[in-house]
């Protein structure tokens, strides 16, 4: 229980900036920008601060562009050849095509056919959100990154050190 609690502890400033930029992004689309149904917005968010633990920049960026490539490829293609499994299929397969044509590494092509996914399943119950789920992906990756680098940015030293005291304090003990 210990151990748990002090992961708690560590992934405490993560969280809080994940909460934050999912807030704050959906109250740009939605109450600023009027998007309706703003879902990606706060989707984008999260998953650029989630998996960008280390390479914050690069790696927010990169999952920013592969949520914003899935949505805008999902989109038009359902608008051109509408719904269906060969069609998902499709919309996946384009998408990690943009992505690698785009310099995108792995997660980008993971993070664009996910989102793919998303926008060819979901897609059906909700008209006319082809711009506007484009736009509110990247409002939450521009929150995300407002988010680790004013308003709580991690202190990188203080991640290193949480992340290698335990082997340290083994190694000390084993002296």
């Amino acid at each position: 229980m210990r151990e748990r609690l002090g992961r708690v502890r560590a992934s405490g400033g993560l969280a809080l900036q994940a909460g934050l930029a999912a807030g704050i992004s959906w109250l740009v689309a939605d109450g600023l920008l009027h998007i309706p149904q703003p879902i990606f917005a706060p989707i984008s968010a999260v998953i650029a601060l989630a998996a960008s633990v280390g390479q914050r920049l690069r790696r927010t960026v990169e999952l920013i562009v592969g949520v914003a490539v899935g949505v805008l490829i999902g989109d038009a293609l359902i608008y051109l050849v509408g719904t269906g499994a060969w069609q998902l299929g499709l919309i996946v397969v384009l998408s990690i095509v943009a992505a690698v044509l785009l310099g995108g590494g792995p997660a980008v092509m993971v993070q664009s056919a996910a989102t793919a996914v998303l926008i060819g399943t979901l897609s059906p119950a909700v008209q006319n959100l082809e711009f506007p789920r484009f736009v509110a992906a990247l409002i939450g990756g521009a929150v995300s990154l407002a988010v680790t680098a004013v308003l709580l940015p991690l202190h990188p030293l203080r991640l290193i050190n949480r992340a290698a005291a335990p082997a340290l304090c083994l190694l000390a003990d084993q002296l």
